[in-house]
């Protein structure tokens, strides 16, 4: 019987045998070294795949770009005030998570994206605290509030804020057109 062979004795392991199972052992660590790497590898693709999602959905759009514009000019009236209807909402949408925009009508005026130079680079709006203050908001939403689009819970300040633009004389009859615009708070 040779030193490796397993009979019914009960021998002690030789150095051979000794040294065979350390090989095997680490045959088996080299083999589960090989599995550890390939789970590592997909755990590291799945955590960029998901990274490169979370980055993506991150990402704002851009301001367009001049070829951009160039081919929203080669439209049609109709597609071109659609294109500057997402660009405005885009800009407000940016603004307001900034906390920048903050109107007073039922839907944000523009106004406030078109006065500031630079056509929405920096623009603010601040109507509502404007009213709340008693200060006259901007020109748009002067004219949407006597139209009754304004934010019905600011009713009670519309009167003295757009006087504040047009002359305190006229609070009383600026009061009677906002009364009849906005029967619902009476």
């Amino acid at each position: 019987m040779d030193c490796c062979s397993s009979g019914s004795q009960k021998e002690p392991k030789s150095q051979h045998q000794a040294e065979l199972s350390a090989g095997q052992a680490k045959n088996n660590s080299s083999a589960n070294g090989k599995g550890f790497a390939k789970n590592s590898l997909i755990l590291g693709v799945a955590l960029l795949l998901i990274a490169g999602m979370t980055f993506g959905y991150l990402i704002k759009p851009s301001a367009p770009s001049e070829d951009h514009l160039a081919m929203i000019k080669n439209k049609s009236i109709d597609q071109q005030r659609e294109a500057w209807i997402e660009i405005a909402d885009n800009i407000r949408g940016e603004l307001a998570m900034q906390g920048e925009y903050d109107c007073c009508l039922e839907n944000p005026c523009w106004y406030c994206i078109q006065k500031t130079p630079g056509h929405g680079e920096e623009a603010t709006c601040e109507c509502r605290q404007n009213i709340l203050d008693g200060e006259h908001p901007c020109g748009e939403c002067i004219g949407e509030i006597l139209e009754g689009h304004g934010l019905t819970e600011l009713e009670p300040y519309y009167a003295k804020a757009i006087a504040h633009k047009v002359g305190s004389q006229h609070e009383t009859h600026l009061q009677e057109i906002i009364d009849s615009m906005y029967p619902e708070t009476q």
